[in-house]
């Protein structure tokens, strides 16, 4: 075919052995989908000896349910230097397509770029995609492929693609191999983030790096079935272990290079590979990485990402190995080049000894000498012939490591690893006039900004953050067991700049990482973070979280499965979501959650578990739950008051205080507050699920000032009017508060709630709201105040 466009009105199929091509390559010839036309696709090969070459497939849009291949679809026969873009989908689960879909055949040497597609831009469950680029695409289901069944993926590069929402990364790989394949710089939203989920499949001498995941702690391999052989899994999200890779590892990743790995197990590495220019896009390896000939020889695996034969002799003395990643270095030509790595770990408290290996490549890289400059002052601790291994300890300071060397052709070359070694001493300062004097161990040598000192702590260390105002131009990941210590919330404030974009303030990751005694405000919480305070592991204690704004289903703090917040105030922030999100497994205690507002929710959501909380006025404006507390199966509140809350909305779905899913709540005052539309939902308590015991609601008004609304049969040893007097132990009269008016929900004398709940298991040693003894007159009481012992005062002399 000549040069042009071509309309077509209806899906070109090649079902015979027939050969279409362009005469002068995809620049310069597409077919594209007749816009007057509905939904269809452009192209279909289905001959195992046809073949279409040289083409723009663009233009081509489906609707209706899930169409793997809008642009082309490929059941055998081949696809051959084409361009797939601008094809887009109807969207919408369970709906959506993807620009390509291949069943069979072969796919080679194209791009697949700048399509709109829901499920994602290529499918394939048999044949091959081999020497194609996917990029700079969008979408909602998967970033750029979706692998299964025998495919095979091969010398392919992914890069700048967006996942937005769904559970799906970048690559979902259920079957098949990717082998040789680069995936960089793409991002997800969603999540679970990550650029690779494997839950099956082999993934073979690929790269993967760069990647973000604005949600997920994994930016870059998620593995639940599988197997990684010669991978490099580096630079991923923050860098840290959690960040690169998740999953088993024994058995199933050999001879790769993660953070999260153990060095010299099953062949892997966990040092910086040492890629060329990864900001330019240059993932090679030079001289000195680690990866060089540190794969095992695979017999299938020929060549790398660019037809580079393997194996090749790298230059680091193991001899002709397979590389680690896609590309293979050759160290046996060319001219001479020397490089190093030090064996991790390069960061320390106080002190550090490190061992670094140098590697030569070359016609000639037989070195006959070495210089080792440890702190690149110009003069070497350490020369010689022989050093091609060698040991250096430093003490507090960063240092750029120089290696000289000279080979039997008199030829000199030299490497420097910037700042490569980091020590600190135990403690470290951030202060508003520090001098911002490397390793900010004293307040006068002080960092200036929280991130500067996370950045350079190590494992152990405690950041001691002064009095001022600090801002955050960026969110502060705490991934290691670090304590970040301020002098006290109405001292210490860390705030978002709001010039520097949308973003959560902390997010805690470890399980001994605590940050303590600051308040945080500004954060912005979307659908990738929490606005404050992501705690998915660690603590937070002592500090208030105020002032936060945002959208999407986040709050401004979440609390995770390992996460722990306690005596923290949670007051006045205005985001989609409310309060505080507690996950099964986390807990939040002695805290304040008030005067938050949101569509969402108002205060707390409760999957795990919360003790001695004060939840006040808060408000929600939306469906999808109340203004106080939603508990889910699993949540657990306990000695707690949810007072003077609200549900501002005319289709009242929730009542103002507490909504039950599911879970418990025990011993909890549930009054004041208020359903200002009318509701059938109660103005206290909807128990749609779980149990109550040893609760108050009461005195909660509007919605015709009912106060409890659900199954009665799952309310044991509580007090509420809607109940029955003396079933399962429950009351229904006045539990003569002391001054309800004024918030005061001490029981006074004579109430009927004092001494009439049930004591369980374990109470006798529990604390009330107060931290009071729970059982104080010999059974507990109803309600999260337990009242003093009343009796005879006897005087004597």
């Amino acid at each position: 075919m000549t040069n042009g466009s071509y309309a077509v009105g209806s899906t070109v199929r090649l079902t015979n052995g027939i050969t279409l091509v362009s005469v002068n390559g995809p620049a310069a010839t597409a077919i594209y989908r007749d816009s007057g036309v509905g939904s269809m696709g452009v192209l279909e090969v289905s001959n195992a000896s046809a073949v279409a070459a040289g083409f723009t497939v663009t233009n081509g849009y489906y609707t209706g349910a899930r169409f793997y291949g809008i642009g082309a679809r490929l059941y055998c026969g081949t696809v051959s230097n084409c361009v797939f873009a601008l094809n887009r989908d109807g969207g919408g689960y369970p709906n959506g397509g993807t620009a390509l879909g291949i069943y069979g055949g072969l796919v080679t040497h194209s791009t697949i770029s700048n399509n709109a597609m829901y499920a994602g831009p290529v499918y394939i469950s048999g044949g091959i995609l081999q020497n194609s680029l996917i990029t700079s695409s969008s979408s909602i289901d998967w970033g750029g492929i979706n692998m299964s069944g025998s495919a095979l993926v091969r010398r392919c590069i992914f890069r700048n693609l967006n996942v937005d929402y769904s559970t799906d990364p970048t690559v979902t790989l259920n079957g098949g191999t990717m082998e040789n394949c680069l995936i960089h710089d793409c991002t997800s939203q969603s999540s679970s983030g990550r650029a690779v989920n494997q839950s099956g499949g082999r993934l073979v001498n690929c790269t993967i790096t760069r990647n973000t995941s604005f949600a997920s702690v994994v930016a870059g391999v998620d593995r639940s079935g599988g197997v990684i052989t010669n991978c490099i899994i580096y630079g991923n999200g923050n860098n840290t272990a959690a960040a690169n890779y998740n999953g088993a590892v024994s058995g199933v990743v050999f001879y790769s290079c993660s953070p999260g790995l153990t060095a010299g197990v099953q062949g892997n590495i966990v040092g910086d590979p040492q890629f060329v220019n990864p900001a330019g896009g240059d993932f090679r390896l030079k001289v000195g990485s680690p990866a060089r000939d540190a794969g095992t020889n695979l017999a299938g695996v020929v060549d790398d990402l660019v037809g580079t034969a393997r194996p090749l002799d790298g230059g680091s003395g193991s001899g002709a190995r397979h590389d680690m990643g896609a590309y293979e270095m050759d160290g046996t030509t060319g001219s001479f080049e020397v490089g190093f790595y030090g064996v991790p770990p390069l960061s320390g408290i106080n002190s550090l000894t490190v061992v670094f290996h140098a590697n030569a490549a070359g016609a000639d890289r037989a070195v006959t000498w070495y210089g080792w400059d440890f702190n690149n002052d110009g003069s070497c601790e350490l020369s010689g012939p022989g050093l091609a291994t060698v040991t250096n300890m430093f003490g507090p300071g960063r240092y750029s490591v120089v290696l000289l060397a000279t080979n039997g052709s008199s030829q000199a070359a030299a490497c420097t690893n910037l700042d490569c070694v980091s020590v600190v001493s135990t403690s470290l300062y951030v202060s508003t006039t520090g001098a911002q004097e490397f390793p900010y161990d004293t307040p006068a040598k002080a960092a200036r900004n929280i991130h500067d000192a996370v950045n350079s702590a190590a494992a152990g260390c405690t950041i001691w953050v002064g009095n001022g105002d600090f801002a955050t131009t960026n969110q502060i990941l705490i991934a290691q067991p670090l304590r970040i210590l301020g002098s006290g919330p109405d001292s210490t404030t860390v705030h978002r700049d709001a010039a520097a974009g949308n973003f959560g303030i902390f997010y805690l990751s470890h399980p001994d990482a605590l940050v303590a005694g600051m308040a945080v405000t500004n954060g912005y919480g979307n659908s990738a973070n929490a606005a404050a305070f992501r705690v998915d592991s660690g603590a937070v204690s002592n500090c208030l979280v105020t002032g936060s704004r945002g959208t999407g289903f986040w709050f401004p703090v979440t609390i995770g499965a390992s996460g722990r917040v306690v005596f923290t105030a949670v007051s006045n922030n205005a985001t989609y979501s409310g309060g505080v999100n507690v996950s099964a497994g986390g807990v939040i205690e002695d805290s304040l959650i008030a005067g938050c507002s949101g569509t969402d929710r108002g205060g707390l959501y409760l999957a795990g578990t919360g003790r001695r909380l004060r939840v006040i006025g808060n408000s929600a404006h939306g469906a999808y739950g109340p203004g106080g507390v939603h508990i889910q199966a699993g949540g657990r509140l306990e000695n707690s008051i949810v007072y003077s809350n609200r549900f501002t909305v005319s289709f009242l779905s929730y009542p103002p205080g507490v909504y039950m899913g599911g879970g418990v709540m025990l011993n909890c005052t549930v009054a004041g507050n208020i359903a200002d539309p009318a509701s059938t939902k109660g103005s206290g308590l909807q128990l749609a699920g779980g149990v109550i015991t040893n609760c108050i609601i009461y005195g909660n008004s509007g919605a015709g000032g009912t106060n409890f609304v659900g199954s009665a049969a799952a309310a044991w040893y509580s007090c509420a009017p809607e109940l029955t007097n003396s079933a399962q132990g429950n009351v229904t009269g006045n539990p003569r508060f002391q001054d309800a008016a004024r918030g005061d929900f001490h029981l006074r004398s004579g109430s009927p709630c004092i001494n009439s709940g049930i004591t369980l298991a374990g109470m006798q040693a529990d604390v009330d709201l107060e931290g009071k003894l729970r059982v104080i007159g010999g059974t507990v009481d109803m309600g999260a105040f337990e009242a003093s012992a009343s009796g005879t005062v006897i005087f004597l002399k």
